[in-house]
């Protein structure tokens, strides 16, 4: 499916993965609305993109705000009227390495309350928008740490947001069976960002490329799957 028109959001769009996709998007002609929880990394990131005029929107949002989520859905009504493409990228991991006896209650709930409660909140109002498009596609950035087949120790507040988003994303396909909003996970590997590492594999390029490629699946495409390396992964 070509991109050029359409209207994408993408939560934790100035750094990372989310800078690479924002780039991307606007590359094959989408206007882009770029998620930020601070405004002036939103607006720094904006100026590396240097996006063509009116392509490019910056909104300030923490994902943990539980009015955030309404004030966007309003400001997009008014502004375009619909949503084609909704890339939930924004999250934290913030026991990397840490044992589940030694993570603390705040940090569980803070992964939880950022990586599900958020995702939810923004795509639940967010739905409407991507009906209207006519043509929606929900794009949640998932991982093989919250794969349950191949889950091991370690980082258990993260793989359960993971395990959970994973969730959202086969409820929210099954409900949506009937209508044209495509609801998938992809877990963009391995990635070399702030939260993946210097020693990561895949560039943030490369990650935000395979997110890419479900963004643009045609109307026959797949729905409620979970994707990595292009190919189907394990729940």
């Amino acid at each position: 499916m070509e991109l050029n028109g359409k209207i994408a959001l993408v939560t934790g769009g100035n750094r990372g993965i989310g800078f690479a996709l924002c780039r991307q998007l606007l590359d094959q002609g989408a206007t882009v609305i770029l998620i930020a929880r601070d405004e002036g990394k939103g607006i720094e990131a904006a100026d590396r993109l240097a996006p063509p005029a009116g392509r490019l929107v910056v909104y300030p949002l923490d994902v943990c705000d539980d009015t955030a989520a309404g004030q966007l859905a309003g400001f997009i009504a008014g502004r375009f009227g619909h949503l084609d493409d909704l890339i939930n990228n924004a999250g934290v991991a913030l026991d990397k390495f840490v044992p589940s006896s030694k993570l603390g209650v705040e940090g569980l709930r803070k992964t939880l309350e950022t990586n599900v409660v958020g995702v939810f909140k923004i795509t639940q109002a967010l739905m409407p928008l991507l009906a209207a498009s006519g043509q929606g596609r929900v794009v949640n950035v998932s991982s093989q740490l919250g794969s349950l087949s191949v889950m091991g120790g370690m980082l258990l507040a993260y793989r359960m947001s993971k395990a959970a988003l994973n969730s959202m994303t086969r409820v929210w396909a099954a409900e949506l069976a009937d209508s044209n909003v495509l609801v998938n996970s992809v877990c963009p590997g391995w990635v070399r960002t702030a939260l993946g590492g210097e020693d990561a594999p895949v560039t943030p390029t490369e990650g935000a490329a395979a997110i890419l490629a479900m963004v643009t699946i045609d109307d026959d495409g797949p729905t409620g799957t979970f994707v990595r390396d292009g190919a189907v992964h394990p729940w």
